[in-house]
């Protein structure tokens, strides 16, 4: 089925979408302020390799079909909202610009708990921290892995980075690589997420100023903070 990114901009979606979460709301994206803010950042850059980081049914990595040059990497640990992001690709005939990873980023490889929430339509809020309601949560076991256990010629000029709190986790996990490339990322910071993981949001932006990060432009909406960040 047909529904809108953000503005005008059109894609096909799978019409079981709603099955896994408020991602898509009424024919259109949730997130989308968050989207169009992106795809004017992506507008006239060469080439650019975006990492989407937490995924889910693949919102932001439908952005390639509006940048024929792009190309997208796709990272969703969660089986059920993995099967959507795949048809989704599939949908608009996007298998070649979005490379898919089916594993949680963290600090460390090897294997994680990722909770659950066993209402479908809850899928969003799936964790590898720990959670009140972890006793009644699905429990699946995922493949971790480091951003940095990847090789990247081409460089990283986006990240989008939203990930139930394990930002941190995340980030620690891709020093190497980000110190190295400098992409500008856009970060989900949302305080009672991060205390489960035993840190603030102001940990966040501490580490990525020690990594020469300037705090570039914020972006609020939906409850929950966004900021650009970029080295210049």
């Amino acid at each position: 089925m047909k529904a809108i990114l953000f503005d005008d901009f059109e894609v096909e979606i799978d019409p079981r979408i709603w099955e896994i979460g408020p991602s898509w709301r009424k024919g259109r994206a949730k997130d989308g302020y968050l989207i169009k803010f992106l795809h004017k950042r992506l507008r006239g850059l060469e080439n650019p390799i975006v990492l989407d980081i937490g995924a889910c049914a693949g919102a932001f990595s439908l952005l390639a079909k509006f940048h024929p040059s792009a190309f997208f990497f796709a990272y969703e640990p969660n089986p059920r909202a993995f099967e959507f992001l795949l048809e989704n690709i599939r949908l608009n005939d996007l298998g070649m610009r979005i490379g898919t990873m089916p594993f949680a980023l963290s600090n460390k490889d090897g294997r994680a708990t990722l909770l659950v929430p066993p209402q479908q339509n809850r899928a969003g809020s799936s964790t590898i921290g720990p959670h009140p309601h972890s006793d009644i949560w699905d429990k699946v076991t995922v493949e971790t892995r480091r951003l940095d256990r990847f090789s990247w010629p081409d460089g990283i000029d986006l990240i989008k980075l939203d990930v139930e709190g394990a930002e941190f986790l995340v980030l620690r996990g891709g020093r190497r690589t980000i110190k190295k490339y400098k992409p500008k990322i856009l970060l989900e910071y949302f305080e009672p997420n991060t205390k489960r993981f035993g840190y603030k949001p102001s940990d966040l932006k501490d580490l990525l100023k020690s990594w020469g990060y300037k705090h570039f432009y914020p972006v609020e909406g939906e409850g929950k903070c966004y900021d650009l960040w970029a080295t210049a």
